[in-house]
């Protein structure tokens, strides 16, 4: 997977992530914020996916395409998932 950014817009310090997720500019290597470790993934980055993806009125597509991706992955956990369904009152 590769970074699609511009190199101008490497501001930001991702030194907290400890996985090897950054490019040799320190920037997340992404793609439309989904990373290639299971249930990491970036938002509000300038750039990442559209020009209004670093701003407020732009985040929401963001959003919604890496809630899609999470919600198409099958679920590694489904006794949990069937527990929490059960526990909520009807």
């Amino acid at each position: 997977m590769r970074s699609t950014r511009s190199k101008e817009l490497t501001t930001f310090n991702y030194s907290l992530v400890k996985l090897p997720v950054l490019d040799t500019d320190g920037y997340p290597i992404q793609r439309r914020g989904v990373t290639d470790y299971d249930g990491l993934y970036f938002l509000g980055l300038p750039w990442l996916h559209s020009r209004r993806s670093g701003i407020l009125f732009g985040v929401g597509g963001d959003a919604a395409y890496i809630a899609a991706h999470m919600a198409a992955l099958p679920s590694k956990h489904p006794q949990a998932l069937e527990q929490r369904y059960e526990a909520q009152p009807a």
